[in-house]
C-alpha cells in the first residue's frame, strides 16, 4: 500500500501543534504561581518572614494540590477499564478536584474559627465577601486545569483513543 501524498508535511504540521499545545499548556501551569506570587504584601509591608508568602503558598498549595488530585482520581479510573486519558477529561476533572478542594479548605477555616473563638465570624462582620474566594479560585483552577489538558493533549501519542 502506498502512503498517501501529503503525509509528511500533515505529519510535520501535526507535531509542531502538539508541541505549541504543549508549550501553551505549561504557561498556563506557571501563569498562576506568578500570580499567585503578586498576592504578596507591596515592599513597605513585608516583615521578611513566611507571612509574607504564606497566603500565595497555601492557595497554590490548594490549588494544585486539587488539580492533581482530580486528575489523579480520573486516571485511577481509566487505568482501571484499560483506557487512556483525554486533554477534555483531565481538565474536567482538574477543574472539579481545585473546587473541592476549595471547598475542603474553607470548610476547614470556618471550623478552626468556630472552634478556636466560638463563632466563624467576629461580631459585625458578615460572610457577604465570602464567595469570591470560590470565585477567584475556581478561576484560576480553570487555568490551571486548562494547562493540565493542554499538556495531557499535547504528550498524548497519534491514534491513541
Amino acid at each position: 500500500m502506498r502512503p498517501l501524498a501529503g503525509a509528511g508535511p500533515v505529519r510535520k504540521v501535526d507535531q509542531m501543534m502538539r508541541r505549541v499545545v504543549l508549550i501553551v499548556g505549561l504557561l498556563l501551569l506557571v501563569a498562576p504561581l506568578r500570580w499567585l506570587y503578586g498576592l504578596t504584601p507591596v515592599a513597605a509591608y513585608r516583615t521578611g518572614t513566611f507571612q509574607d508568602v504564606a497566603f500565595a503558598l497555601s492557595s497554590g498549595a490548594t490549588l494544585y494540590g486539587g488539580v492533581l488530585a482530580g486528575v489523579l482520581v480520573v486516571w485511577r479510573r481509566a487505568a482501571l477499564r484499560g483506557g487512556s486519558m483525554k486533554g477534555l477529561s483531565v481538565f474536567f476533572a482538574g477543574w472539579v478536584g481545585a473546587m473541592a478542594a476549595i471547598g475542603l479548605a474553607l470548610g476547614t477555616w470556618a471550623l478552626h474559627q468556630r472552634l478556636t473563638t466560638g463563632s466563624v465570624f467576629p461580631p459585625g462582620q458578615s460572610a457577604a465577601l465570602l464567595p469570591i474566594f470560590p470565585i477567584i479560585g475556581g478561576i484560576i483552577g480553570l487555568v490551571i486545569a486548562g494547562g493540565a489538558g493542554l499538556v495531557t493533549a499535547g504528550l498524548r501519542r497519534p491514534g491513541v483513543a
